[in-house]
């Protein structure tokens, strides 16, 4: 049981951590921000009625995944440390 409550407190403790860490990418007037966790902090567009939109928030949403999973990779070295690697 006292095994289960420290991994739920590591647990936790990775969960804030990725939270922490965010990424802001631009592609052709539109601009996402996430955090290590995946979640979509914010979505900016320089003009929604571009022919374009839907292409360029695809583009710029994939190119933030790709950008933060980078990140968290480059992190991995302290979160791999609270797992006891």
């Amino acid at each position: 049981m006292l095994g289960q409550l420290k991994e739920l407190k590591r647990l936790r403790q990775m969960k804030k951590q990725m939270e922490e860490v965010s990424h802001t990418e631009e592609y052709d007037g539109v601009r996402i921000t996430l955090n290590g966790a995946m979640e979509v902090l914010n979505v900016e567009i320089d003009d929604p009625n571009h022919p374009k939109l839907t292409k360029n928030l695809r583009k710029c949403f994939n190119r933030s995944m790709r950008s933060i999973q980078k990140k968290m990779m480059e992190n991995m070295g302290g979160l791999s440390s609270m797992l006891g690697g």
